[in-house]
């Protein structure tokens, strides 16, 4: 007897487990459900949750990518970390600072820092026969980094800096050329306001296209032993060093590092040297990225509570559509417990197939554009001409998880309504 009902003790459970898939199954797929509001519950709820889902995706891969994009323009152009001459003077004309300094060695060994240069800056004016425009050139040394500027070259080549020899080559944007009406291959004078005056011919070799508006429309890039001349600098006199590091993210930990290396003395000549990140340079760039933190994590929190409520309701239609049935199956002994988790699964199957719709969309979407940046925007006015997402396995994860947890609590508390119906109630007024 122990055996016999030990037996059947265990084919109940599995019959109980059966019946609450069948029941599951046929409140959802149940012919007649095409013909009802039920199909159009479901399907409500279903696209719902799949659009919610894609939306709070693609809003994520554009904040993260546009804030990426951003930062590794900048940081091409002026680097993640500077060191300077310490004064209060905001111009391009800078004081100069030696370029033998105590803390090169160290700058070698340094964890984090990818590469390191020296540079010179020196503003001047290009005028041709229509138009005159400002500009800041920018002396790099045999030291630079080229990988910036080889992405962003789309016609000639790169400037060739020698040791030993000066190059009267320059690098210019494809906004400056358009309107001034240079190409490469052509002349370009640059005339230099000082006392007295002085101009330089250069030989436009390569033109560059970043979208940064205010870089391109501002800066040009020639040998730095143009810059030392004009400003009567020796060979070891430059604007400062230019250091990039390997994670944006430990910039204010590399920042600090490098202020203790060199920020924190006076050099041979009596200067004392001022340490500069990306971010004290350019504030107001970068306080525009952080207020799109705010703005995609307000549009997570609307799309979940939509995305939610929606949930809540499908169920709870549901449930007031399935009323006859849940006091059928209490009238025949169903448990509550039994009751709820056919509603749990009914919901599971909602739940799953609208975050497989919003999967498929949002990663295709976002990968489309991560390929083939077919969604425009325009360069003026957010310093790109593309719409930038960043394909991240990690935070689509992230969403997912997030998204599941909020919506299978309200799932959870939603279908325990149904504990508090009375079948002799519902059967008596049916």
């Amino acid at each position: 007897m122990p055996v016999n009902g030990m037996v059947c003790a265990s084919l109940n459970k599995i019959n109980t487990l059966r019946a609450e898939f069948f029941i599951a199954r046929k409140t959802i797929f149940a012919p007649q459900n095409k013909r009802n509001t039920t199909n159009t519950i479901i399907s409500f709820a279903i696209l719902s949750i799949a659009l919610g889902l894609a939306f709070m995706i693609i809003s994520v891969s554009v904040s993260v990518g546009f804030k990426k994009e951003i930062r590794e323009k900048l940081s091409g152009f002026s680097s993640h970390i500077q060191i300077v001459y310490f004064d209060s003077n905001s111009s391009f004309e800078t004081e100069p600072i030696q370029r033998n300094q105590h803390f090169i060695p160290f700058l070698d060994t340094l964890s984090g820092i990818r590469h390191y240069n020296v540079y010179a800056r020196k503003p001047g004016i290009i005028k041709s026969e229509e138009e005159t425009q400002g500009i800041v050139l920018k002396g790099i040394d045999t030291d630079f980094d080229w990988n910036f500027f080889a992405t962003k070259l789309i016609k000639g080549k790169l400037l060739k800096i020698e040791k030993n020899t000066k190059s009267n080559d320059i690098l210019i944007s494809q906004n400056l050329a358009n309107l001034l009406k240079l190409d490469t291959g052509n002349s370009l004078i640059v005339y230099f306001i000082q006392d007295p005056p002085r101009t330089r011919k250069f030989n436009i070799t390569g033109i560059y296209s970043t979208g940064l508006e205010e870089f391109d429309n501002l800066f040009a890039l020639c040998d730095i032993k143009h810059i030392q001349k004009l400003n009567n600098w020796n060979e070891n006199q430059i604007s400062g060093f230019e250091i990039w590091i390997n994670k944006f993210e430990d910039i204010d930990q590399m920042e600090t590092a490098i202020t203790n290396l060199a920020g924190n003395f006076f050099t041979e000549d009596g200067a004392r040297l001022r340490v500069m990140s990306i971010k004290e340079l350019y504030p107001q760039i970068f306080d525009w990225l952080n207020l799109l933190n705010a703005n995609v994590w307000i549009i997570l929190s609307i799309m979940t509570v939509v995305v939610a409520i929606n949930m809540i309701t499908a169920l709870l239609i549901l449930i007031i559509d399935r009323l006859k049935m849940i006091a059928t199956l209490k009238a025949l002994g169903a448990s509550d417990w039994l009751i709820q988790k056919i509603f749990t699964l009914n919901a599971l199957y909602i739940i799953s197939k609208g975050f497989l719709i919003g999967d498929v969309f949002a990663i295709s979407i976002v990968f489309l554009q991560h390929k083939f940046k077919f969604l425009p925007l325009d360069p003026e006015s957010y310093y790109m001409d593309y719409v930038p997402m960043d394909f991240n396995v990690i935070h689509i994860l992230m969403i997912n998880l997030g998204v599941v947890a909020v919506v299978t609590s309200i799932m959870l508390i939603s279908s325990r309504i149904v504990s508090k119906f009375k079948p002799s109630l519902i059967l008596k007024f049916d």
